[in-house]
């Protein structure tokens, strides 16, 4: 049957935490953890906890303060926290995120971690680690990062957790398993645009994104108002994971814009049927708005001014033309 119950505490900073509630908190989140307050105030909590077949999920009030675990107990469930009020600081193996109201995370509660906290609350369901897995064999590698609520699927998945917590008096159990049953679809949905902007992705999906930058960049050369923004909307992926995508290679992202457009140019002012065609007519058509800037970035690329290097260009054309 689905049910659930209330607890609630208030201790010194220096008082050992009640046995009953940190039995609760141990069965809510499969492992054991040590809840410290932070400065000389008394650490006051407030846990309404839901449990079923196969949703378990609790609204958490704290006060501030830090919550570790040593990692260590083998746990079959993975913790997921949507924050609701305050800010909380949350680090595992080595990442570190802070996160705001309306924003949530997951953790490995088998594995060490550690939250620090203002006054807050949060809502919190438990799923299965088998079934998340199943849908992302690599869920740890997004551990302790935080996922906006406010935009894309995130906002789906917030609107959806926010539905459950209001519903949960009245929640028979047939409906929470069909929840159960939906939640790690969802999350793997959210999750997926995280894996992309903290370069968790695999080699082979990192490859491909750099694929599609290329090749929408190509398409759009011409553009004087191409930028990395608009670069990271139409390939469908964060500003700042476009920027660390060609941080790793030979070339910023807007240097190798600059390359690929002088080379453009370069070819053009070559070409004896493009004679006719001004520099800077050139120039603009390849994306550049201005033309000093334009020639100072050709001379440096190619060791001469646009202007000599099509004289010479059709200079050492004539030639070969009277040659045919």
């Amino acid at each position: 049957m689905f049910s659930y119950r209330s607890f609630s505490r208030e201790d010194g900073a220096t008082v050992p935490q009640r046995p009953d509630f940190s039995s609760q908190l141990d069965s809510l989140f499969s492992v054991a953890l040590a809840l410290r307050p932070s400065g000389t105030q008394p650490l006051r909590t407030e846990m309404t906890a839901y449990r079923g077949r196969s949703l378990h999920f609790a609204q958490l009030y704290f006060s501030p303060h830090t919550t570790t675990s040593a990692g260590g107990k083998r746990t079959d469930r993975l913790l997921l926290s949507l924050q609701k009020e305050g800010e909380v600081e949350v680090t595992q193996d080595g990442r570190r995120s802070v996160v705001q109201p309306g924003e949530f995370f997951v953790l490995a509660p088998g594995r060490r971690f550690r939250i620090t906290t203002g006054t807050m609350c949060a809502h919190s369901i438990y799923i299965p680690m088998d079934r998340m897995r199943t849908l992302m064999p690599n869920v740890e590698d997004v551990t302790a990062l935080a996922v906006s609520g406010d935009r894309g699927i995130g906002a789906v998945f917030r609107a959806a957790l926010d539905e459950i917590f209001q519903l949960a008096p009245q929640l028979k159990e047939s409906e929470a398993d069909q929840f159960a049953d939906a939640v790690p679809h969802l999350l793997t949905a959210a999750l997926s645009s995280l894996r992309a902007e903290h370069d968790v992705a695999p080699a082979h999906i990192k490859q491909l994104h750099c694929e599609r930058i290329r090749r929408f960049v190509l398409e759009n050369l011409s553009d004087s108002e191409l930028s990395a923004s608009r670069v990271a909307d139409a390939v469908g992926v964060s500003e700042r994971y476009v920027y660390k995508l060609f941080a790793d290679g030979d070339l910023a992202l807007m240097k190798w814009i600059w390359r690929e457009r002088l080379a453009r140019c370069h070819s053009e002012l070559a070409d004896v049927g493009r004679q006719d065609r001004r520099i800077g007519e050139i120039a603009y058509g390849w994306g550049f708005n201005d033309l000093a800037h334009f020639s100072r970035s050709f001379k440096e690329r190619y060791g001469c001014a646009p202007r000599d290097f099509r004289r010479q260009a059709l200079e050492h054309a004539k030639p070969a033309a009277r040659l045919r």
